[in-house]
């Protein structure tokens, strides 16, 4: 039923070039014929694996075939996190800019491409130092948390880490796609949605099919709503609401989690799908006591600033973040 994304990891040996100057644009190195002397790098990482307590820039490198069949697709980068200041470049021209060093971001770069030949993506990297301004920007040394810029603790006395510190992927789509889905879920199987569509071509009509399942379970998802959309060219929002019949709230004693499935059809076709995690519940405050599902309930947490010696910011591996937790 679900026609499937094509996702291809760039992740892997990328190669890096430290800019300490501050030269590396007048010099145009990215260029997709720039000759940069770069070393070896993994990506997901933090640079300071190579190059411990550098702040400052750094520029990426990393060569990829682009399929001739994406030809007539949509086809975006997504990178999962990088600090701090980011900018983007393919085949030498200038994609895109993202500031912040924990979201994931994403740029459609269908049309940079040299479909069935090589192709350079470039990345280029500022970790602010903390005694002066690179691009702007600064990371002020202090006891107090004066910094200029959302930074965690690196102000501080804690490890400057920087570089792509996520994943790195390509998504392909057909050109007109679901870009994102925000999902409430509250009592009684109310389901509300948030949907960002785009769409290549002028006003035209479409549907949205709305289905679920209980997360991890293998059985056919149920259809739950279906909507007849107008989608204009370019970006459109809409939002929608329906009730789900039988369905388990969430807890932390009964962590029920459904995916929801949302499937696109335009012109006759099932041209998407977009799949998301959610869970049925209601958060409210009122006067000094918290409530979950209309139940009183009391918080209780810690707080973990774990620094690794190898990765800096993240656990090595699944089972460390397990064993921690």
């Amino acid at each position: 039923m679900v026609k499937k994304r094509q996702l291809v990891p760039l992740d892997g040996k990328w190669k890096i070039a430290f800019d300490p100057d501050n030269e590396g644009k007048a010099k145009k190195w990215f260029g997709k014929r720039a000759a940069v002397k770069a070393a070896a790098i993994n990506v997901p990482s933090v640079w300071n694996l190579a190059r411990p307590g550098y702040t400052g820039v750094a520029w990426y490198f990393k060569d990829f075939r682009a399929r001739t069949e994406w030809r007539n697709r949509a086809v975006r980068l997504k990178i999962g996190a990088a600090n701090y200041y980011s900018e983007i470049w393919l085949n030498g021209r200038r994609v895109g800019c993202h500031e912040g060093g924990y979201t994931p971001f994403t740029f459609d770069i269908s049309r940079y491409l040299v479909f069935g030949g090589a192709n350079r993506l470039v990345v280029r990297v500022v970790d602010p130092p903390k005694d002066k301004k690179v691009d702007g920007f600064i990371k002020k040394n202090g006891r107090e948390n004066n910094s200029e810029i959302p930074c965690s603790k690196e102000w501080w006395g804690y490890y400057d880490f920087g570089g792509i510190w996520q994943s790195v992927e390509l998504i392909i789509t057909e050109k007109e796609y679901i870009q994102d889905c925000f999902v409430i879920g509250g009592l009684k199987g109310r389901l509300e949605a948030e949907l960002t569509i785009v769409a290549a071509s002028a006003s035209h009509q479409a549907e949205a099919r709305f289905f679920i399942r209980p997360k991890g379970r293998s059985s056919a998802p149920a259809l739950v709503s279906k909507i007849n959309i107008r989608l204009d060219k370019g970006v459109n929002r809409l939002k929608t609401s329906c009730n789900v019949s039988g369905a388990r709230l969430w807890s932390p004693e009964s962590p029920n989690l459904y995916s929801l499935i949302i499937e696109l059809h335009s012109q006759g076709r099932l041209v998407d799908a977009f799949e998301t995690t959610f869970g049925f519940r209601e958060f409210d405050v009122t006067g000094r006591n918290c409530y979950l599902n209309g139940r009183k309930i009391i918080l209780k947490g810690i707080l973990m600033q774990p620094h690794y010696p190898k990765t800096l910011v993240y656990p090595i591996n699944e089972d460390l973040a397990r064993r921690e937790i």
